[in-house]
């Protein structure tokens, strides 16, 4: 399942995060996102020692990325990252593109319900599509 999930914009400011769990998800991804290259629309799967991977993408000048348990294959990161990165971008530009950074704050804390709401929608699509394996 994905453990974290977060949006950041350009430089590598995070504009909006979620996870169920504790942990120091948010401050490694403070420090992982300045070494990612800035090339739009190029997936990045990292490793980390343990049980999670993260997966990234840039669309549009925004940061797109999730941890996620590494018994899960990379593709699901990536469908997971699809669906935060058309939602996000749909009421980014439907809220008129908030541009001040108190305005992208208030976004970003407004957009913390989507992301957790995209987290259970993944994991329930993982626990109930026969296609993916016995999860549980």
């Amino acid at each position: 399942s994905v453990v974290y999930a977060l949006v950041s914009q350009e430089p590598d400011v995070i504009v909006s995060d979620y996870s169920e769990a504790i942990g120091n998800f948010r401050t490694f991804a403070t420090l992982l996102l300045p070494k990612l290259e800035k090339t739009e629309n190029k997936a990045w799967d990292i490793e980390i020692p343990g049980h999670y991977a993260f997966h990234f993408v840039r669309i549009s000048g925004f940061g797109f990325m999730c941890m996620y348990e590494k018994n899960q294959t990379k593709s699901k990161g990536s469908t997971f990252l699809k669906n935060l990165s058309a939602n996000f971008l749909t009421a980014f530009y439907e809220a008129g593109s908030p541009t001040g950074q108190n305005e992208v704050w208030q976004f970003g804390v407004g957009f913390k319900k989507t992301i957790k709401d995209l987290m259970v929608a993944h994991d329930e699509a993982l626990q109930i599509n026969p296609d993916w394996g016995n999860i549980m």
